[in-house]
């Protein structure tokens, strides 16, 4: 298998049909992220929530520039990707803590 350095986000078989994956290598694009590395820094700098800026292709009007985040699904895959390329990284534990809210087994009952 190739190194992580050498592993372009285009060559990933993101676990979407056609047109979700071609939106997810959209936003890559566009947020220069070409390399699997560049990806892990881009999460690791707690971007993954940060809305960012790019052309609308669907919106009938040339050069229209909208706000767009990632999706939860996306988010989601992004993750599991990571997890899977980099295993032995220590600091990928915050990564699987995809704790929600709703499933903690500590919250306060009130009447």
């Amino acid at each position: 298998m190739k190194h992580t350095s050498e592993i372009k986000l285009t060559d990933i078989d993101w676990n979407f049909n056609n047109p979700h994956k071609g939106i997810l290598i959209l936003h890559f694009k566009y947020l220069e992220l070409i390399w699997l590395d560049d990806l892990l820094n881009y999460v690791l700098e707690n971007k993954l929530n940060n809305i960012f800026e790019r052309p609308s292709f669907y919106s009938g009007k040339p050069g229209l520039v909208k706000e767009f985040r990632f999706g939860k699904k996306q988010k989601e895959e992004i993750k599991k990707c990571l997890r899977h390329f980099y295993p032995d990284k220590k600091y990928l534990q915050v990564l699987q803590t995809g704790n929600k809210w709703y499933e903690k087994k500590d919250l306060i009952k009130y009447d």
